[in-house]
C-alpha cells in the first residue's frame, strides 16, 4: 500500500512538472511570436521607398529588398512557431502574420493565414473586416475571384450592426477597395459596381466635411478602369 501511494505521488510530482515545462516553453513561444511580429509590422512600415519619374514626381511605392527578404525569414519563422501553439495563434497574430506574407507577395501564405484567422471568429469588427480584405486581396491575386468577392461582400455586409456616418464611411472605404482590385484585373463590369456604391455612400457623409473630402480621394484614387 505504502509503494502505490508512493508511486501515485511520483507520478502526479511528475504530471506537474510536465505541465509547468509545456506552460513555460508556451509563454517563451509567445513572447518570441509577439517580438517578430513587433519587427515585422516595422518593416512593413519603414520597408517601402517611393518610385519617381524624370522630373522627380512620385508616382508609387516599391517594397525595398532588403526589407522584402527579411520580413518574408520572420513571416515563416512566425508561422512555425503558432503551428506548435495549443491554439495555433490568435485572430490577431494570424492577421499579422497574413499581412507580412502580402507585404512580400506570397499570395497564398496571405490568403492561408487570413482564412486561418477567420476561423477563429474574430471578436472585433475592425479585425474581421481586415481580415476579409486580406482574404480578397490576395484571392484576387491568386485569381480566386468569385473567393475574392464574397470576401468583399462579407465584409460590407459586416457592418450592418452599425448605423449612420460610421456605417457609410466603412462601407465606402470597402467599395473604393474592392474598386481597387477588380481595376487590377481588368474586371470593369465588377469595378463599376464597386465604384457606382461607393460614388453612391458619398452623400451620406455630407454632414462631416472631413470623412466626405477623405472619401473622395478614396475614389479619385479608383476613378477609371482600364479595359
Amino acid at each position: 500500500m505504502v509503494a502505490i501511494l508512493a508511486l501515485l505521488i511520483s507520478l502526479t510530482a511528475s504530471y506537474f512538472s510536465w505541465k509547468q515545462n509545456g506552460d513555460q516553453q508556451e509563454l517563451a513561444a509567445r513572447s518570441e511570436l509577439s517580438q517578430l511580429i513587433q519587427r515585422m509590422t516595422a518593416l512593413q512600415r519603414d520597408g517601402s521607398e517611393d518610385i519617381t519619374d524624370a522630373d522627380g514626381q512620385r508616382i508609387g511605392v516599391t517594397e525595398r529588398g532588403d526589407a522584402v527578404t527579411e520580413t518574408l525569414a520572420l513571416a515563416e519563422q512566425a508561422a512555425e512557431i503558432m503551428d506548435h501553439l495549443d491554439d495555433g495563434g490568435t485572430a490577431s497574430e494570424c492577421y499579422a502574420v497574413a499581412l507580412a506574407f502580402k507585404f512580400v507577395s506570397e499570395d497564398g501564405r496571405t490568403a492561408e493565414f487570413a482564412e486561418k484567422g477567420l476561423r477563429k471568429d474574430p471578436p472585433h469588427l475592425t479585425l474581421r473586416i481586415g481580415l476579409l480584405h486580406v482574404k480578397a486581396y490576395s484571392n484576387f491575386k491568386l485569381g480566386n475571384y468569385e473567393v475574392a468577392r464574397d470576401a468583399m461582400r462579407a465584409a460590407i455586409g459586416a457592418r450592418d450592426s452599425q448605423s449612420g456616418l460610421i456605417r457609410a464611411y466603412g462601407e465606402l472605404h470597402s467599395y473604393t477597395y474592392w474598386a481597387d482590385r477588380e481595376r487590377t484585373t481588368g474586371s470593369c463590369d465588377e469595378w463599376e459596381m464597386a465604384i457606382g456604391k461607393a460614388r453612391s455612400l458619398l452623400e451620406e457623409l455630407a454632414a462631416n466635411k472631413a470623412a466626405r473630402e477623405r472619401a473622395s480621394q478614396w475614389i479619385r484614387a479608383v476613378d477609371s478602369c482600364p479595359e
